[in-house]
């Protein structure tokens, strides 16, 4: 009795076979809806590009602020060196990404 109730316990959550439909080999087959209207969305890369770099710009923005602060901290000796220098690099790491987003920006048009 107990092994018979092992090896239901096995059936029960053993992988089943063609549990997923066949994958579709063409992408136009695989790109249409039920009504036979083939779905392009509104967002291509270039806008997505250009909206990455708009809120890369608005960051790096905040982080140069942010810097100037610290900056003005470290003068008064309110902080320590190391604040300046962790600021000073998410402020260089932002710029980096903001010219690397213009760039593919650019490259896509």
């Amino acid at each position: 009795m107990a092994a018979e109730a092992g090896a239901n316990v096995v059936r029960e959550f053993a992988p089943r076979r063609n549990r997923h439909p066949p994958k579709r080999s063409n992408r136009e087959d695989a790109c249409r809806d039920r009504s036979g209207r083939c779905y392009t969305p509104a967002m291509t890369v270039k806008s997505a590009a250009f909206f990455a770099l708009i809120g890369m710009i608005l960051l790096t923005v905040l982080l140069a602020l942010s810097f100037i602060r610290d900056i003005s901290a470290f003068m008064s000796g309110a902080v320590a060196a190391m604040v300046l220098l962790t600021s000073l690099i998410h402020l260089l790491a932002s710029l980096s990404v903001a010219v690397f987003l213009y760039v593919f920006y650019k490259a896509q048009s």
